[in-house]
Parts: structure tokens; sequence; C-alpha cells
């Protein structure tokens, strides 16, 4: 039996910025505060300061990406989806925004978009693990198993080379991979992957672990 629970337990990694790039010091002061409301979970307070920040300055992009990223947590993806391609606009090659705009592109439905947005992110940054990450939950979605492991094989390994930082997403990653074993049939290295993500602190790799303890 399948259990590819990742598709709709795990949340997408989402990439924001939190150092300004604008000259104007009162656009950097919206900005900063934004940042502030958007860790404290007042979203629709950051939006009115990021907006603030970009009609201080037009072409703030990262204003643009990280006001979109407001909006999506917020359930406003066509907003996002608008912010996201003027980041790209006035900036096309910023990583994350197309990064960004795949992931509200996979909240509206429509994953080949968010596979195309994901693609280009790691085109221009190869090391992109959030891009290797997600990309990989939408082949595992579509029962592309082989190209899902290979993405969550990259991003494991960005992973560990960045370690303790990427430490809870070596965890995910990990377990997300070994489910994908677990399908293929490949319980051996499935049982691989849920022990290392069980030993970083992911509890459903220990669940996946003891789950096929039985079986092997």
């Amino acid at each position: 039996m399948t259990r590819l629970l990742f598709l709709a337990a795990v949340a997408l990694w989402s990439a924001g910025c939190l150092s300004p790039w604008s000259s104007s010091r009162g656009v950097q002061a919206d900005y900063n505060r934004a940042i502030l409301s958007g860790q404290k979970g007042e979203d629709a307070q950051a939006i009115q300061e990021y907006s603030r920040a970009i009609e201080g300055d037009p072409g703030f992009f990262k204003g643009y990406n990280n006001r979109g990223l407001a909006h999506d947590k917020l359930g406003e993806y066509e907003q996002a989806n608008r912010d996201f391609t003027r980041a790209i606009e006035l900036n096309p090659r910023y990583a994350d925004a197309y990064y960004n705009r795949g992931n509200t592109r996979f909240h509206q439905g429509d994953e080949k978009r968010a596979v195309d947005d994901y693609s280009r992110a790691i085109q221009i940054d190869p090391r992109h693990v959030e891009a290797f990450h997600n990309r990989g939950v939408v082949f595992g979605r579509r029962g592309d198993f082989q190209l899902a492991a290979a993405d969550f094989s990259r991003a494991i390994d960005l992973c560990r080379a960045a370690l303790p930082l990427y430490r809870p997403r070596l965890a995910q990653a990990s377990y997300n991979r070994g489910l994908i074993h677990e399908n293929r049939g490949d319980r051996t290295r499935a049982a691989q992957d849920f022990s290392t993500a069980c030993k970083l602190g992911h509890p459903a790799g220990c669940e996946g672990l003891r789950k096929l303890e039985p079986e092997r």
C-alpha cells in the first residue's frame, strides 16, 4: 500500500529575504517593520508595510517578493503570483522569486508551471536546496518516483553541506526520500532514510521505521 504522506503533510519550503536592497532609509525602515510584522504572524500588517516600501522605491524587487510571501500565507494567491512575477520582471535572475511563484502555483493546483518555476530557480542557482526539495514533492505527487528521488537526493546533499543550519530540512528531505523508496518497493533504502530522519528528530521518520521493521 502506498503511503505518500508528504503529499498532504509537508509544507512547501519558502524563501524570503531579510536584507533590504534600497538606498532609501525610509524604504528600509518600512521593509524592516514588515519583516518584524511577518515574524509575528501579522501578515496583513506586513503587506501594508511592504506596500509603503514599494511606493518609496518602485524598483524594490525584494519588497515585491516578500509581499508575495505574505499574500501567499493568507491564501491570496492571485496577488502573490502578481508580486512574484513583478519581482522577476525587475530582476530576471532572482531565483527566490521563481521558487516562491512555483509554491503559489502549486497552491493553485498548477503543478506543471510550479515545476517550470522550480526548474528555473535551479537553473539560476544550482544550490537552491528548497527548489530541489519542492520539485521533488511535485514529482512524487505525479508518481514520477525516479525524478522525485533524484531531487530529494540532491536536496539531502545540499543540506548536509550546510549543517547544522539545515538539520530540520535534512530530516524532512530524508523522510520524503524514504517514502519514495517505500513506494518503489525498496524497503531497505526506505528504512535507511527513515532512520536518518528519526536520528535527526523527525517523529514521522521514527514512525515510518517502526512500521517497516516487522516487514523486513
